[in-house]
């Protein structure tokens, strides 16, 4: 099990940072796998909406590509939002939770991954990488 908390400080008001972190279309932009990412249920953002990504999967080929599938398990408004997922290689689960701040937004990241199968092996690699990934993530909210 791959488990990580991570942090940042973010000069905007938490309105603004929870309403662009909940909105699927910007993924692309501040996380790097994610090619392309779009809400599949109707309506606002709340428990049991349903998303949808492309996530490119090769380190050396960037045509190795995966769709998947995220659940929003929790939500409060302005607060915090947790996404869920399954895939072939594990499950996954972030939560974002959301804090004023003296100049903003304190935000915050837990994250849990279950990997399986043959993944499992990798799993000391893939922790270092992952967290790696999600540290780089929350520099390009500032």
């Amino acid at each position: 099990m791959i488990k990580y908390q991570e942090s940042i400080d973010l000069q905007r008001a938490v309105a603004d940072v929870f309403g662009y972190i909940i909105e699927a279309r910007n993924i692309p932009e501040w996380v790097d796998a994610v090619i392309d990412a779009w809400q599949l249920s109707e309506g606002p953002v709340g428990v049991g909406t349903q998303l949808s990504e492309i996530v490119s999967l090769g380190l050396f080929n960037s045509k190795n590509r995966s769709q998947g599938n995220w659940q929003v398990i929790e939500f409060e408004q302005n607060r915090r939002i947790t996404f869920e997922t399954d895939t072939s290689w594990g499950h996954q689960r972030q939560s974002f939770t959301f804090n004023a701040a003296d100049q903003g937004t304190r935000l915050q990241v837990n994250g849990l991954h279950r990997l399986q199968g043959p993944m499992r092996l990798a799993q000391p690699v893939m922790g270092f990488f992952i967290k790696k990934a999600r540290r780089k993530q929350l520099q390009k909210l500032k």
